[in-house]
């Protein structure tokens, strides 16, 4: 029988009763609370947004559109390797977004960072029905 080396990490966040109430502890969250536990900022390497990308087949065609974009790699990538047309990314954090819009410009320059798009919002303000 074959050993793994792997370490078993326990996940340090609440559990979700909804996709839009957070409980820990059998305590609701607030918005604010609950922010913080749905997945902390973990930049995904450069080789897998490609290969990502690449798996589904964006072209000058496409319109990617990236919830919870972080530093924006996804769109960024998007439009400079696999030329879409347009990208947007939507980040509830906005220093997240300002880093975005500042490593976009970085890479694409002017003119074709005005195919990215970034903007600041939360995704758990939908309106319910």
């Amino acid at each position: 029988m074959a050993t793994s080396n792997r370490k078993q990490v326990t996940c340090p966040y609440p559990t979700f009763s909804s996709p839009f109430m957070a409980q820990e502890d059998g305590k609701t969250l607030l918005k604010e609370e609950r922010e913080a536990f749905l997945a902390p900022f973990c930049p995904t390497s450069a080789n897998r947004v490609l290969l990502t990308l690449k798996m589904a087949n964006v072209s000058e065609k496409d319109t990617v559109l990236d919830l919870g974009s972080g530093d924006g790699r996804f769109c960024t990538a998007a439009v400079s390797v696999y030329n879409a047309a347009r990208a947007v990314g939507i980040e509830s954090d906005s220093e997240l977004v300002s880093l975005s819009r500042t490593l976009c410009q970085r890479v694409l320059g002017s003119t074709r960072s005005s195919a990215v798009e970034f903007v600041e919002g939360d995704l758990l303000a939908l309106p319910s029905r």
